[in-house]
């Protein structure tokens, strides 16, 4: 039988390449989104084609690979530690970032809250957000805690529950939202706005590849404080999606 420790270590890896795996998706769900129509209104700079198509990166050495060929409309590779570019395309061209929008919140709550505080759902939180989006089934006045908050975000991309967290750390979804722009600015986002913390559509909430990746890379540190819920987390996620089938098998009867 394992030990505790090779129990904990074997689960903080399993974590760790888990949310880098989700990191990798949410750039390249970035880099797939729809991108932001400028307003005619709007004094838009002109940008010569070549600037706007050729690959960006910060390696100077001639024996630097060519970059690939990516069918993806922007992107970029950024170094986690570094913050160095070794890679771009189109990378702060505003887009749709939808869902990637959790990573923010999740960083945000990481910050903010302790994980063993509880969070309470009201119901704006839940029912503010349109019935077939993506929820875990939570319910007005349940009570869950911050870290399995943070696997409901990161694991079933809830959007009931990104919004219970934007609720417990400003008050309102809305304070939520300005404090997300806040830290956008603070970890050198210079090409986003957000005015909800679960990504649905608005025309006034985008962000673009390079600035998705520097809330990555602030992101990634914080799962080394989420380990210690997985299996707890894993077997509420279950019971929930047993309940909602449950429910669905129910209705269709």
């Amino acid at each position: 039988m394992n030990s505790p420790s090779l129990w904990r270590k074997h689960h903080h890896r399993f974590l760790v390449r888990a949310v880098a795996g989700a990191i990798t998706l949410a750039v390249s769900m970035c880099a797939f989104a729809l991108p932001v129509l400028a307003d005619p209104s709007e004094d838009t700079p002109a940008v010569a084609e070549e600037e706007v198509y050729s690959p960006v990166y910060d390696i100077a050495d001639p024996a630097w690979p060519v970059p690939p060929e990516i069918a993806a409309e922007t992107a970029v590779l950024m170094d986690a530690d570094t913050g160095m570019i070794l890679y771009g395309k189109e990378m702060h061209r505003r887009m749709y970032p939808a869902s990637t929008t959790k990573l923010l919140t999740c960083l945000i709550a990481a910050e903010r809250l302790d994980l063993s505080d509880t969070i309470t759902f009201s119901e704006e939180a839940v029912h503010s957000v349109p019935a077939d989006g993506s929820k875990i089934g939570m319910d007005t006045g349940e009570t869950i805690t911050v870290e399995q908050a943070l696997y409901g975000i990161m694991v079933g991309s809830a959007n009931e529950v990104a919004n219970a967290v934007a609720e417990k750390v400003s008050g309102s979804m809305e304070a939520f939202a300005d404090l997300m722009n806040e830290r956008a600015a603070e970890l050198g986002c210079t090409d986003s706005h957000f005015v909800n913390a679960h990504g649905y559509h608005d025309d006034n909430h985008y962000t673009s590849a390079h600035d998705l990746a520097k809330i990555a890379c602030a992101f990634l540190p914080m799962t080394r404080f989420l380990s210690s819920a997985i299996p707890q987390t894993i077997t509420s996620l279950r019971q929930t999606h047993s309940r909602m089938t449950s429910i669905c098998r129910t209705s269709t009867s």
